[in-house]
């Protein structure tokens, strides 16, 4: 039976702890006429992953760092299949077989099983109640197999997000939390430390702003943690994000830009690590 997450829609919001925060490490420019990448997922050493671009293209990724920062990143495209139809945004998986992906415009879920089948998971009502262009912008799966995903934006004027889990194969809205200012939700992971990352992004005359917040989805009274709040145009558009550990037990934060199919905006990987 699915333990429901002590996060209740309507939660007041929590005060950002002045904690933890995420240290830049480095970024390296995708040399690649391919656009939209909106969707990260590594591998558990931070090697090798999987991204995915909004027109539905899929491309595994390797990357080389020399003492510990990014140096070399290679992409190409991914066999199994190497696109998918519709506006690819998300993108999940807890053993490297089977992925599970969300698509924003045409919104819903599709699983990936080993064999190469794909299956589009039953839709919640709520989903036809978001924006086309502000939907599913994220998929999450955490160590107990249980999938997550939530809107780019909400649905009412409460500003709270609301927080969907995968169960008896049907959607449930297990929580919320609060939208804070103009940001709005584009990427989430589960961490190593079994917290759940958000991604968000707003953007300003001066260019795009990228925020991480990290809750405990098992804690009462949850508090979201701000681990890291851009200036206008120190990184791109980013939209993707993957949580690991590093061999030296280090928490790394990695992410990916989408220049929306746009010679001026930057396609780039960029990376942080966590500071406790």
């Amino acid at each position: 039976m699915f333990k429901r997450l002590a996060l209740a829609l309507g939660l007041a919001a929590g005060t950002a702890s002045a904690g933890p925060t995420l240290t830049y490490s480095r970024q390296v420019t995708l040399k690649t006429e391919v656009g939209g990448l909106s969707g990260i997922e590594l591998s558990q050493d931070g090697s090798t992953g999987l991204i995915a671009s909004d027109r539905g293209q899929l491309f595994k990724v390797g990357i080389t760092r020399k003492d510990g920062r990014l140096s070399k990143i290679e992409m190409w495209p991914w066999a199994k299949p190497a696109t998918l139809e519709g506006d690819l945004e998300g993108v999940a998986t807890l053993d490297g077989k089977t992925f599970f992906f969300s698509f924003e415009r045409d919104t819903r879920v599709v699983m990936l099983s080993p064999n190469g089948q794909l299956k589009t998971l039953n839709n919640h009502p709520a989903f036809q109640t978001f924006e086309q262009n502000k939907s599913l912008e994220a998929v999450a799966i955490r160590s107990d197999g249980t999938l997550f995903t939530l809107p780019e934006s909400p649905s009412n004027r409460s500003n709270i997000y609301p927080l969907f889990a995968y169960q008896n194969h049907n959607w449930e809205i297990v929580g919320g939390f609060p939208r804070r200012g103009s940001f709005m939700t584009v990427g989430a992971d589960f961490g190593p430390d079994g917290l759940f990352y958000i991604l968000e992004r707003t953007v300003s005359p001066l260019g795009f702003r990228s925020r991480v917040r990290r809750f405990d989805l098992n804690v009462q009274g949850l508090d979201d943690q701000v681990l890291l709040s851009t200036l206008p145009s120190k990184h791109g558009n980013l939209e993707g994000i993957s949580v690991w550990r590093d061999s030296a037990g280090q928490t790394r934060v990695t992410m990916v830009s989408d220049n929306n199919f746009l010679s001026v905006l930057r396609s780039e990987i960029v990376e942080y690590s966590l500071q406790e």
